[in-house]
Parts: structure tokens; sequence; C-alpha cells
């Protein structure tokens, strides 16, 4: 057992059980509200952080917590809960099935272990520095064997995105030299990604709770997770994750 097994099994545990409070929710035409950045929230996003932040605070008083909902609690510290309680409102309240429950355990500002459960497909995504990354206990790897963008799909959640950033020039590279784009992505682009089916996903803007679990998952699963100038963080507001042989092509595009 590793330094991080007791935490990931309480992560995965965690989040099964907040997702099936968001299955109680899901396709019942939930109203939901509009924060003040635009995003979405609903009666279901407040109830699962709730229960994960008083789950957490029982078994693990001494750590720290930072949700999309509800903030931080306490001061900054070293070891930190890192929680999403619903990734893809939009798509939840549409009936999309690739919303989540994201879960990660940060230390010193670094994600070590994380957790995406994917209640509509029973799906669990999940892995923690050096423990490898795995698919409903099936182990996982990137795509290690193509060499350009052009052999395969890359994914994102909202176009528009790109060009309300000012990142439509960039985009119109990526686009060019992808061999296909699929959208809605959200959590799920990056488990398409680690498990090998995809080329690359890639978010214009994002927040460290859209992606935190996803470092360690895809760096355990052989890939690269970071920011568009090479830096593997979840603090830049922008996040993209392939297989490392393509990182060099890609770099070319994002950073011209």
């Amino acid at each position: 057992m590793t330094q991080w097994q007791k935490y990931l099994d309480f992560a995965i545990e965690t989040v099964h059980i907040a997702g099936h409070i968001a299955l109680g929710y899901y396709q019942t035409n939930l109203l939901p509200d509009i924060k003040a950045d635009g995003s979405l929230v609903t009666e279901a996003d407040r109830r699962i952080e709730t229960f994960i932040r008083e789950r957490v605070r029982d078994r693990f008083p001494e750590h720290y917590f930072l949700g999309e909902e509800f903030g931080d609690s306490g001061s900054p510290g070293d070891v930190r809960w890192i929680v999403d309680p619903i990734d893809g409102t939009r798509a939840f309240t549409c009936g999309v099935p690739f919303f989540s429950v994201l879960m990660a355990l940060e230390i010193n500002r670094v994600p070590v272990a994380g957790v995406a459960y994917f209640p509509a497909l029973e799906q669990t995504l999940y892995g923690a520095n050096g423990m490898g990354s795995f698919l409903n206990g099936r182990r996982i790897y990137v795509n290690d064997r193509v060499t350009s963008l052009s052999e395969g799909v890359v994914t994102f959640t909202n176009e528009a995105n790109f060009a309300r950033n000012g990142l439509e020039t960039t985009w119109n590279r990526i686009k060019e030299a992808a061999g296909y784009l699929g959208g809605w992505g959200d959590a799920y682009g990056y488990l398409l990604l680690a498990t090998g089916n995809t080329l690359m996903h890639i978010e214009p803007m994002v927040q460290v709770w859209d992606c935190a679990p996803f470092l360690p998952i895809i760096q355990e699963a052989g890939g690269y997770m970071g920011d568009w100038e090479g830096h593997e963080t979840v603090y830049s507001h922008q996040s993209m994750a392939l297989p490392k042989q393509l990182l060099p092509e890609v770099l070319a595009l994002t950073t011209t």
C-alpha cells in the first residue's frame, strides 16, 4: 500500500455516494441558477459539496478544503481536498451523461491523488502518484503510438470559449492540425485522453477544481497535463492533456 492509498479509497467511496445523490436530480428538469461568472449551479451542486465537505471534516479534520460552490474552509494549508461537486453542470441539466463528481488531494499546491466519477455512465477514473491510473479497476495509459494530432481526436467543452478568451487564432491552428474535433467534453475529455482513445483535451478557461484530479491521473497514465506553455500545473486557468510525444507539436501551436 502506498502512502496515498487510504486517501484514494476514501475519495472513491465519497464520490460514489455523491454521484448517486446527483442521479436523484438527473433528467428531472432541474432549473439551474446563474452565478456571477455566468456558469450554472443547481441544488444538486450545493447539496453534494456540503455532503463531501462534512465527510472530509469528519474523517480528516486536520485537512483543508476547497470547493467550487462554497470556497475555502480554514486558512490555506499544506494538505487540501479540492472538489467540484458536479463538473459539467450544463451537461447535467441538459441530460447529457458526461457530468462527473471530482475530488483531488493536494499537497503544497500539487495534486497527488484524484478521482472522477461519472455516475450516469458508472465509470470511475482514478490515480495517485506512484500508483498508476485506472478506469473501473483496469490500468490505463495514454496513446503512445501516434506521432501527430492529425491521427486522432481533439476534445474540448465549448468552442465559443476560445474566442471569448481571445484565443481564436490559436484555436484555429489546433483545429487545422487535428484529425477530428469533439465537443461536450468537460471532465470526460480527460478520461478519453487518459484511456488512449483521443489525442488531446484542451480548455481555454478552467478553475483548479475543474482539473485538479487529472494532473496525477494523466501523469500516471504516461501523459502531459498542464498549461499551454508546457508547465505541469492546475493553476494557470488554461489546461491541456495529451501524450508526451505530441507536446512539441502542440506547443508550437499554442505558444506561437
